[in-house]
């Protein structure tokens, strides 16, 4: 269940850097997908390609940049325990 299209959010949900060698070219939050693709000149295919690491690089060269989009929930989370698991602190006797 993602987003409907040509939905009003204003919340960032994604982050895309782009960097070659080292040297960080670009580095911006975005609210699609599609935001990124239109920024970037590139299909929407190939930015979720890109944000689900889907399709392995069929090419490397010296100077090619690294593009890494990230959802940002994803960095934003801590690992949680599961509601009927037993917390760390308590002993537990088996």
């Amino acid at each position: 269940m993602g987003r409907r299209s040509g939905g009003l959010t204003k919340k960032l949900c994604w982050n895309c850097k782009i960097s070659i060698q080292g040297n960080e070219l670009h580095n911006k939050d975005y609210t699609t997908l599609k935001q990124i693709g239109e920024d970037l000149g590139i299909s929407y295919n190939r930015v979720f390609e890109l944000s689900t690491k889907g399709r392995k690089k069929y090419t490397t060269f010296k100077y090619e940049p690294k593009v890494t989009i990230t959802n940002l929930k994803e960095l934003s989370t801590t690992p949680k325990t599961p509601i009927n698991s037993p917390k760390l602190e308590e002993n537990i006797e088996i």
